[in-house]
């Protein structure tokens, strides 16, 4: 799965880059590069309320594109991935 390795890679240096730019990504690489059910409860509060500040963070935008890839990979039809 390379292409999963790439994807994980570029979040997390566009996560780098934004992190010297502004402090509320100090302390998140874990929100930014594992699955959401993977999540402790404390970081999936951290990770909503990033959400919901609404920063226009490059980080938020690529963790956004891993998971719709996710998605797209784990679906067998077009029509499953439109029902999610």
């Amino acid at each position: 799965m390379r292409v999963f390795l790439f994807i994980h890679e570029a979040v997390d240096k566009v996560r780098r880059e934004d992190v010297k730019t502004n402090p509320l990504l100090h302390g998140t690489r874990s929100i930014f590069l594992k699955n959401e059910k993977n999540l402790t409860v404390k970081r999936k509060a951290v990770r909503e309320s990033l959400s919901l500040f609404r920063l226009n963070l490059k980080s938020m935008r690529a963790l956004q594109i891993r998971e719709t890839f996710q998605q797209i990979y784990a679906t067998s039809s077009k029509e499953d991935f439109e029902a999610e």
